[in-house]
């Protein structure tokens, strides 16, 4: 049964990456929202977990939740970037053409 659970909140976890990715690849600016929601949720669990694993100190995943936290603050850096931020925002702009 944990493991049906377990297989659940992969599958789900893999629909919503590919939700952003799409959504990131068209330059939608919902796309670039919801990658920062779950950058900073992942954040925050890897926060979590890497307070567990100080409590018993194993250093290989302590290591690996730093990896982890480094990525997730590159992926919330950049996607804060004016520039980005430019480019999510002309994308997702409406196009005006000219009276006629």
């Amino acid at each position: 049964m944990i493991g049906a659970v377990i297989g659940v909140f992969f599958i789900i976890g893999a629909i919503l990456d590919g939700i952003c990715g799409y959504g990131l690849w068209n330059l939608k600016e919902w796309g670039r929202m919801l990658t920062l929601v779950l950058a900073g949720i992942g954040m925050v669990f890897a926060i979590i977990t890497l307070f567990g694993s100080m409590i018993h100190f194993h250093i290989i995943s302590v290591f690996f939740v730093l990896i982890r936290m480094a990525i997730y603050a590159l992926v919330i850096w950049y996607l804060s970037q004016p520039e980005v931020k430019a480019a999510f925002a002309r994308a997702s702009a409406p196009a005006v053409y000219p009276a006629r």
